[in-house]
């Protein structure tokens, strides 16, 4: 069994205990999200196209460092 505390959030309260809690956290860090207005996350919501391209951009455009891992150019991806 995984303690609870694996799961534990930084930067939204809601992220508690949820296992993406560590993820969104790093996309947090790396400004590729911010969550909402009133501070949480709401792990368990769709997001709007709007909001995965905004996402995406800010990805691609000013959040993760692509050369840290050793991978660069048209074959860096995203998973989601």
């Amino acid at each position: 069994m995984i303690p609870l505390e694996t799961f534990a959030s930084e930067h939204f309260p809601d992220m508690v205990g949820h296992w993406a809690a560590p993820y969104v956290d790093d996309l947090w860090e790396e400004n590729v999200t911010q969550g909402y207005p009133d501070g949480n996350y709401y792990p368990d919501w769709s997001i709007t196209v709007g909001e995965f391209a905004t996402m995406l951009d800010r990805y691609y455009y000013d959040g993760f460092d692509r050369d840290r891992d050793g991978v660069t150019g048209p074959d860096y991806h995203i998973t989601i």
